[in-house]
């Protein structure tokens, strides 16, 4: 469950946005094999883009779909303001019990969270499959071909955030919160390479055993600084100043959290949808339904 965990953490598609996208993909076969003749071992390469195409569209509509129920909720709580009860507020952090040491920044945090990768290709694989991971480390939300999440964690310290307007200062224990943090930085260490610095203290916190003899491994890690710009969103509580520390939902981000999911929603519905519908069509015309 760790992979599905990590996925929704990134995408906001979890274990329901996956079954999801199962029961329309398998709605999608059903429907154009009860509508046409299709025989899906005759090699119809039309049938087959068209339910690649439908395939593709869903992912956009699942997308919008697992993320809306937040976009709302995020929404009402930016109008609301900070306040008691549902509440969001995007400003400034500022310390109140210190920092932490992220591991593989070396540098203090009131927040962070890492992933690290391992792969099962080694240096006996083919050029093909060395350019492939290559690829693969340069930006992890692309397809990430052999590599595997092999462990994903966070951690933080109590910080307070004042509103960009400076009527409110909340102060927020992400303890039980959902960190959402999208600029990670990443350190590839090479088959054979040991890590060091950051990389191996990442190691450590990550709990893991050094990579075997011939196998590369990507360390990811995102931080929230004192001084940067943050959003939260969650249930406030008055305690001598509002206080967000526990309740649903309970979001810490970087700022550009809320325009992350709006790209999702409005991305997903306004382009799977269509792209879907044209490959549902396009499958049924394909098996003969239309």
């Amino acid at each position: 469950m760790g992979a599905v965990a990590d996925l929704k953490r990134r995408t906001g598609v979890g274990l329901g946005g996956i079954l999801l996208y199962s029961l329309l993909l398998a709605g999608g076969i059903v429907a154009a094999t009860a509508t046409g003749q299709v025989d899906w071992t005759d090699g119809n390469l039309g049938l087959f883009f068209a339910g690649l195409l439908y395939g593709v569209g869903l992912l956009g509509v699942v997308s919008a779909v697992s993320n809306l129920p937040r976009f709302l909720l995020v929404a009402v709580g930016r109008r609301r303001g900070p306040m008691e009860g549902l509440s969001a507020v995007t400003g400034t952090i500022e310390t109140i019990e210190g920092t932490l040491t992220a591991p593989l920044h070396d540098a203090p945090a009131v927040c962070y969270t890492y992933r690290v990768l391992d792969t099962t290709e080694s240096e006996g694989d083919d050029e093909a499959g060395e350019d492939a991971a290559s690829d693969s480390s340069e930006d992890d939300e692309i397809d990430e071909g052999n590599w595997s999440l092999t462990a994903m964690g966070e951690d933080g310290v109590p910080f307070a955030v004042s509103a960009a307007d400076g009527t409110e200062r909340v102060r927020v224990d992400p303890a039980a919160a959902t960190v959402h943090l999208d600029d990670r930085t990443e350190v590839m260490v090479e088959a054979g390479e040991h890590p060091s610095g950051g990389a191996e203290a990442l190691r450590r916190e990550a709990d893991l055993a050094p990579a075997p003899s011939g196998v590369p491994r990507r360390y990811q890690e995102a931080t929230l600084t004192p001084g940067e710009e943050a959003f939260v969103v969650g249930r406030a509580r008055s305690d001598g100043g509002l206080r967000i520390d526990d309740g649903t939902p309970f979001v810490v981000a970087d700022a550009d959290y809320p325009s992350r999911l709006r790209g999702r929603v409005t991305v997903g519905f306004g382009a799977g949808i269509p792209v879907s519908a044209l490959g549902i069509a396009a499958m049924l015309f394909a098996a003969g339904g239309l």
